[in-house]
């Protein structure tokens, strides 16, 4: 009939429109999807970018204060083996200590594993360092240079004669620049240093907190 024939044309106009409303859905989603991709990959370009300038710069720093780059590639080239307990306990982060005032950082304690890793290395000779006669001058007497003018204290060691140490000003100086603390008092403080006195603290250990 008539009436059974109208109701058909009904239910396919309804069927059609909704097709074609799910379509215009799918459609929006893809965009949308596409669109989410793009900026991940924007994102991810000017993250890499960054990540990339910042390597450069790191690079130049640890150059200005005597790594060279071969030491750099195979300090990046070490595997990060844990620890075991009883390595673990005999590496305390000790070179963090203030020659001046005994303290020691609190953020060395929170180091990662695969960092404390490389002291093994000089582990040795850091434990041994307060049996080596100081010098006669005063470290307290050395004038704060500009940080990039800085000469790099070597201290004299059995094994690794290439084992040196900076002032705590100047690597204080080295973590305000790089990690924008407000003053140089928090990177002393960071650094394990307390008091106005001066000190001396590892590169190595300088290196790990820049990371």
């Amino acid at each position: 009939t008539q009436d059974v024939k109208d109701q058909n044309r009904e239910i396919q106009r309804r069927s059609r429109a909704r097709r074609a409303e799910v379509m215009n859905d799918l459609k929006k989603q893809v965009e949308a999807y596409q669109q989410q991709g793009a900026t991940a990959s924007l994102e991810m370009q000017k993250v890499a970018q960054a990540v990339a300038f910042e390597n450069r710069r790191l690079r130049n720093l640890l150059k200005i204060h005597g790594v060279s780059q071969d030491d750099v590639e195979r300090y990046i080239a070490m595997p990060s083996a844990p620890l075991s307990d009883t390595q673990a306990s005999s590496h305390e982060p000790g070179s963090l200590r203030c020659r001046a005032c005994g303290s020691t950082s609190i953020v060395a304690e929170k180091l990662p594993v695969a960092l404390l890793a490389d002291q093994s290395r000089v582990g040795s000779n850091i434990s041994q360092e307060d049996t080596y006669p100081q010098p006669s001058t005063s470290v307290r007497s050395m004038p704060i240079l500009p940080d990039k003018n800085i000469a790099i204290e070597t201290v004299p060691t059995a094994d690794h004669s290439d084992v040196m140490e900076t002032s705590c000003d100047t690597a204080a100086s080295i973590l305000v620049d790089l990690h924008h603390h407000a003053d140089t008092q928090r990177a002393r403080a960071a650094l394990g240093c307390k008091g106005p006195n001066s000190c001396t603290v590892n590169n190595i250990k300088i290196f790990q907190l820049l990371e």
